[in-house]
């Protein structure tokens, strides 16, 4: 739903062994800008580094912060035919939905928003 006032967000990062230092740089300097053209504080971060060839170069995620203003409404009855949602399950699911894909494990039940 919109209409939260954007507040922070959180940017984490997963390395693969070796990724160039610029790309890093290019990565988070990208992530600096956003933030500030949104006008919200980056106020957590992670850093994660997997050996070489486990890691597709590199993963950015970021998850966002905002303040629902006094008044306005944003409960799932302004929801419309023809809008677009997105709905995740539990976090583990991506995760394990990802690796297994990656691994060429087949598992029933795992499924990701992606």
């Amino acid at each position: 739903m919109a209409g939260a006032r954007p507040v922070a967000l959180t940017w984490a990062v997963v390395l693969e062994e070796g990724l160039e230092i610029e790309l890093l740089r290019t990565f988070a300097s990208g992530a600096a800008r956003a933030a500030a053209e949104a006008g919200v504080a980056i106020v957590a971060g992670d850093t994660k580094v997997v050996p070489r060839g486990k890691g597709d170069r590199a993963y950015v995620t970021t998850a966002g912060l905002g303040v629902v203003p006094p008044g306005r409404d944003l409960g799932d009855h302004r929801v419309a035919p023809g809008d677009a949602v997105l709905v995740s399950g539990p976090l583990g699911d991506h995760g394990a939905t990802v690796m297994a894909c990656r691994h060429k494990v087949e598992g029933e039940g795992l499924r990701s928003d992606c």
